[in-house]
């Protein structure tokens, strides 16, 4: 039986787009073992594919570093949604993140952009 665990092959892929994150998500292998996804400085994909990543229940790390369209609402949705996540890069001030998620400070770990953390 085909596992999937680890998906870091997708980083930097400016080829991948909403629709093969919903390929990828759709199988049952990535449902129900997918733990981290690297989806970081892929241009392309959008609030879409975290409603799509919804489906892999299971989720521990995702990386969606320097993924523009993402927005902070679709970052609040898959934390509400997969209680497994532990861990998601994302582009923006850590402070907001700690203000807007203070119930997740402990659980989680953000990478920001913002160079400046004071």
């Amino acid at each position: 039986m085909n596992y999937l665990f680890y998906l870091k092959t997708l980083s930097r892929c400016e080829q991948i787009t909403d629709e093969g994150v919903r390929y990828i998500s759709s199988s049952t292998s990535a449902q129900e073992n997918l733990r981290i996804l690297e989806l970081d400085n892929c241009p392309t994909i959008s609030d879409i594919s975290i409603d799509y990543l919804l489906a892999c229940h299971n989720i521990q790390r995702l990386d969606i570093f320097d993924c523009q369209q993402i927005s902070i609402k679709a970052v609040k949705k898959i934390q509400v949604y997969i209680y497994s996540i532990r861990l998601i890069n994302f582009n923006i001030n850590l402070i907001y993140f700690l203000d807007t998620f203070s119930r997740f400070k402990n659980s989680f770990i953000f990478r920001s952009t913002n160079s400046n953390p004071g």
